[in-house]
């Protein structure tokens, strides 16, 4: 089955048009096989009008984009897990661009996947809940990531893979208190991203004695550096996502499974 096939839109933010370009893209890989719980990838996209792409751009225009073929990258790793994609809008007091708070939005979620696994090829008639959720974003998504790993409750936030997003540092940087408590934070970034003296600063906090279990679950890396861990590179912002996503899905301490 394609992943068009396994692809639906849902109006996930309240009073959005069922048929309107802000919806959410939900896709479910081949190898996806519900249970009583789900595991999600929860995916923050930059601004729509950098990588060749549009500002008007739906999701499912966004993730037909060269750089951003997020359900292949997920489809190929095998993993029983479900990627989601919000349109995200302006900055909110939240800093979430959701409009809405995380657990909201996941319950949301939940339940347009709950109802898409009770038909074929699926057809579930069981109750249903979240385990594990990774969040990814790319570029300015970066904001909405860092939000949302503060303040879900719904599910266990095990992952933050950031896409060259570092761009607004006193945000961001409360990720030590994340990290420290147990979440695994990857960070990759660019010179075209802009982001080096926000990940300088950064660093120089993880050097810190008190910071010392927040650094030992934190990965930073320049993405046109060769290490052992993640060997690919790229010097493009645009292509972060995609050169590093491979080897994010496949580490074992994600959840996934």
């Amino acid at each position: 089955m394609s992943s068009k096939q396994l692809t639906i839109y849902a109006p996930i933010i309240p009073g959005q048009d069922p048929s309107g370009h802000d919806r959410t893209g939900i896709f479910f890989p081949d190898k996806y096989v519900p249970g009583a719980t789900v595991d999600l990838i929860l995916y923050f996209h930059g601004l729509l009008n950098r990588c060749g792409g549009s500002a008007s751009d739906t999701v499912e225009k966004y993730w037909t984009n060269k750089y951003f073929r997020l359900r292949e990258l997920v489809n190929n790793s095998n993993k029983n897990v479900v990627l989601v994609v919000p349109r995200l809008g302006a900055l909110d007091k939240n800093y979430s661009k959701l409009g809405m708070e995380g657990d909201d939005f996941l319950k949301n979620i939940l339940a347009f996947i709950a109802d898409r696994v009770t038909t074929d090829p699926f057809n579930w008639t069981g109750s249903m809940s979240i385990r594990n959720i990774i969040l990814a974003a790319h570029s300015g998504g970066g904001t909405t990531m860092v939000r949302l790993a503060q303040t879900i409750t719904v599910g266990k936030v095990r992952a933050c893979w950031g896409f060259d997003s570092f761009y607004n540092y006193e945000v961001s940087k409360v990720l030590l208190g994340w990290a420290a408590s147990g979440g695994k934070f990857f960070l990759f970034w660019t010179d075209e991203g802009g982001t080096e003296d926000n990940v300088t600063r950064f660093e120089d906090l993880l050097k810190k004695k008190e910071n010392a279990n927040a650094a030992a679950n934190t990965f930073v890396k320049k993405a046109s550096k060769i290490t052992r861990e993640f060997p690919s590179t790229t010097s493009s912002h645009c292509a972060v996502p995609q050169t590093f996503w491979p080897d994010l899905i496949g580490r074992k301490d994600n959840g996934l499974s």
